[in-house]
């Protein structure tokens, strides 16, 4: 089987991460597969060196990429022409983000291709909700990446959408390093030396509350000694961030970007991971990462991983505010660190979060 998926740009978040492994997974599994975007960054998610990418001619994607005008202008046109090229042949379309939906149905009804949309957050686009309610109606069928996306896709658009977790390549993150149980060298060893060490990443904008991250970790270190917060990633909200961070006398380092290679290794110096993130979440994959390394969370209600987590009680799931976020880091260091089993954290997702079950449940519904 053929399938294209689009995406209207591929950097290393998590929506662009579900679509470059997908697409790996398909390939392993015997069918044939292609991301259609409009740009991609120099950061891109784990696995993209293995999947067939197609973009624009490369100063047409530098444009877009550094022009919102023209990404809003010119974008939606020029991922139509380009999905319509790629889509000879092809046997299904899976559309992702914001305006990849409109542009499948479009050319599916070309083609006379199905189309299979896969929603990852909520609000899809700028516009109401009617637009996109016309273009998902022409869908052979919608994939939610959690219950709570699910039904926010009944609510705004009458559809029952199949929830299906996005997978997590188990291999990956759980590699150890090449010399096994070597502790930590350098930058890393100097943060965790005799620690308590807690981890928190992902793209640092204003909507994904690091700051709850931040002042939770502040107020629960009066009580921790030898704590520390890492928070990994990059984005708008840092300098902010940085501001609230230096009012509190809390030990917290800002790390950077990493790469996702770097930041497998950053999982196995944790004790402790945070997901504050849950206005725009539908199912964050950072806890589940971790999870490969053994390492539990604490994951915001609403954050669409934390049905995954109370179901299964994976980790602790707090309401998205400091003191309860607080209140769970302090009862995790005191009642659950020295028995928490991170054996069975780890075989839970490669038994249950495998991108070969994600790859089956998506071909049945063709």
């Amino acid at each position: 089987m053929k399938i294209i998926i689009i995406q209207p740009f591929l950097s290393w978040g998590g929506a662009e991460a579900v679509s470059v492994q997908f697409a790996n997974a398909l390939t392993k599994t015997g069918h044939k597969s292609k991301i259609v975007c409009l740009y991609k960054t120099p950061s891109l998610p784990h696995a993209a060196d293995k999947v067939e990418i197609t973009t624009p001619p490369k100063f047409i994607y530098e444009l877009l990429a550094k022009s919102y005008l023209l990404m809003t202008i010119l974008g939606l046109p020029i991922l139509l022409v380009l999905t319509l090229v790629n889509s000879v042949g092809v046997d299904l379309i899976n559309p992702h983000n914001f305006p990849s939906l409109w542009v499948a149905v479009v050319v599916g009804k070309l083609r006379r291709i199905p189309v299979i949309w896969t929603v990852h957050n909520f609000p899809q686009s700028p516009l109401p909700p009617l637009f996109d309610k016309f273009f998902a109606r022409q869908c052979k069928t919608v994939i939610a990446v959690s219950q709570k996306v699910a039904g926010q896709v009944y609510r705004n658009y009458k559809i029952k959408a199949k929830v299906i977790y996005p997978g997590i390549d188990h291999a990956f993150w759980s590699k150890l390093p090449i010399v096994v149980h070597r502790p930590p060298a350098g930058r890393q060893a100097r943060l965790i030396a005799g620690k308590f060490v807690v981890l928190t990443a992902g793209r640092l904008k204003s909507d994904k509350s690091f700051d709850i991250a931040i002042s939770s970790f502040a107020q629960a270190s009066l009580k921790i000694k030898n704590a520390v917060l890492n928070v990994v990633g990059s984005g708008p909200d840092l300098v902010r961030l940085r501001t609230i961070s230096s009012m509190q006398s809390a030990n917290v380092k800002f790390i950077g970007y990493q790469t996702p290679e770097q930041l497998r290794n950053w999982y196995t110096t944790a004790d402790l991971f945070l997901l504050p993130s849950y206005k725009t979440e539908g199912c964050n994959l950072t806890p589940l990462e971790a999870l490969c390394s053994g390492v539990p969370s604490v994951v915001a209600k609403g954050s669409g991983v934390d049905e995954i987590f109370e179901k299964y009680k994976l980790g602790l799931v707090a309401e998205p505010t400091i003191e309860d976020f607080s209140g769970k880091i302090i009862d995790y260091h005191d009642n659950y660190k020295e028995n928490s089993d991170r054996r069975n954290l780890k075989n839970w997702v490669q038994k249950n979060l495998s991108w070969d079950n994600y790859v089956n449940k998506f071909i049945e519904l063709i």
